[in-house]
């Protein structure tokens, strides 16, 4: 499985939103936002693209986002 340069950039930001709003997921307006895209459909596509790489789950309303422990980025594990 390879992963693009969007995909890890995108695991980098949720991890480091999750770190820094006290494990809250960042919402698809945040990503976004923070990525500069147009449209919310841009966000859709790359988070079921990394869903079916099983770099991500989408769980709950509640935790929408989670980033397998497989998938961590290694600088900010701890």
């Amino acid at each position: 499985m390879k992963v693009s340069s969007i995909e890890r950039r995108t695991m980098i930001f949720i991890q480091t939103h999750q770190r820094d709003n006290q494990r809250l997921t960042p919402t698809q307006k945040d990503i976004q936002r923070y990525f500069g895209y147009k449209s919310k459909r841009q966000v859709c596509e790359l988070l079921s693209s990394m869903e079916s790489k099983g770099l991500i789950e989408r769980a709950t309303l509640r935790q929408p986002i989670l980033v397998r422990k497989e998938t961590l980025v290694p600088d900010l594990c701890n």
